[in-house]
């Protein structure tokens, strides 16, 4: 059965197909008509076809035919809509993360979709990517209060908490590449490089004690463990109510 937007196409094309019959020039209201008419049209047809993706895509979920999922989302990349509401949606659906990412970033390019901005930064997390995930972050931060999303303040609470967690991941990283080099340079019995590495770890902007207490019980050296240990005892004095100060 043919929906109804494909029939007022089979019917516009019989209309310019008789019109062309006894005028070769249509006037200028009339082609900005139809130019307008197949718009519609082709906006109805592509929504429809896209609709029924994701109804197929649901479909096959269960029965794990992966690579057909994949072809209908392939389809649906070349489908153009001036919404991006449901290319996130299919993207909800699929687990392969660079379809996924892929579907994210069309929502993105069509208006700015922002679930699909939060859902992108979280596949970089996710990928340890974490400077592609600060890059879309300020991209976001930069075209949120234009958008629609920003009406409500839908966006709000989320942004600023990866404007907290993504710094947070970055330092940890950091700090994870030190320790390991600090281990490191302990087995080489290197004193020179221990110094300095333990220097730099003690020195480093990381406001949670866990991560120094468990390189501690990895040292031999007595006067870095204990350096390790209060680091941990410092940070975490930093952190208690009582520590806290209005800056």
């Amino acid at each position: 059965m043919l929906f109804r937007s494909e029939k007022a196409d089979y019917y516009l094309r019989q209309f310019i197909a008789s019109r062309t019959q006894f005028s070769e020039v249509e006037d200028t209201d009339t082609k900005n008509q139809i130019a307008a008419l197949r718009q519609e049209i082709h906006i109805k047809n592509s929504s429809s076809r896209l609709v029924e993706i994701v109804s197929q895509v649901i479909a096959l979920t269960n029965s794990k035919t992966e690579g057909h999922t994949l072809e209908l989302c392939a389809e649906a990349l070349e489908i153009s809509l001036p919404q991006g509401t449901t290319f996130h949606q299919l993207a909800t659906l699929i687990d392969d993360p660079e379809t996924k990412l892929k579907l994210f970033q069309k929502a993105i390019s069509i208006d700015h979709h922002l679930w699909s901005y939060l859902g992108a930064i979280q596949l970089f997390l996710e990928q340890d990517k974490l400077e592609l995930a600060e890059d879309l972050l300020l991209k976001l931060i930069k075209v949120y209060p234009t958008t629609a999303w920003a009406v409500n303040h839908e966006g709000d609470s989320h942004i600023e908490n990866l404007k907290a967690l993504i710094p947070n991941k970055k330092r940890l990283k950091e700090l994870s590449e030190l320790s390991s080099q600090l281990i490191e340079a302990h087995k080489a019995k290197n004193l020179a490089l221990i110094n300095e590495l333990s220097t730099q770890l003690l020195q480093f902007p990381y406001h949670e004690g866990q991560p120094f207490n468990r390189l501690a019980t990895l040292i031999d050296d007595p006067l870095t463990k204990l350096k390790l240990f209060r680091s941990e005892e410092h940070t975490s004095e930093l952190q208690s109510p009582c520590n806290l100060v209005c800056r």
